[in-house]
């Protein structure tokens, strides 16, 4: 199974990002973890879904989480920062089309992003508890 690592340049610093599977005509699974200070690690259980479904799965650690780890900028912790690093995510990876998971707080932030954003490409969300 393909898995891909990276980073994106994200407001001066880096957002880390995890891809399972290859690209297909079905829409991608963008993960969206708890928190806010977990990381992606516990949705790797997840990374089958990728060869199940024949679709991508992705993972990232939201700036100031895990890979993503950024010391002594406590405002850069609010729903609009995170909010555009997601788009700036789903840009960087030329994702157009996608299904939102998102857990805890993540749930909030994808509730929030398809309430404010309003993205053309959202094609469905969950929200668990």
């Amino acid at each position: 199974m393909k898995i891909e690592t990276g980073y994106m340049p994200f407001k001066g610093f880096k957002t880390f990002y995890r891809v399972v599977g290859e690209k297909t005509d079905r829409a991608p699974l963008v993960l969206l973890h708890g928190g806010p200070g977990s990381t992606h690690n516990y949705f790797e259980v997840l990374d089958p879904l990728a060869e199940l479904t024949h679709r991508q799965i992705v993972f990232y650690d939201q700036i100031g989480c895990g890979e993503s780890y950024v010391e002594g900028h406590p405002e850069l912790w609010t729903l609009g920062t995170w909010m555009e690093e997601l788009s700036c995510l789903l840009d960087t990876l030329h994702i157009t089309d996608f299904h939102l998971l998102g857990q805890s707080w993540g749930g909030m932030l994808a509730i929030a992003y398809a309430i404010e954003k309003k993205p053309q490409g959202l094609r469905s969300s969950c929200f668990p508890r």
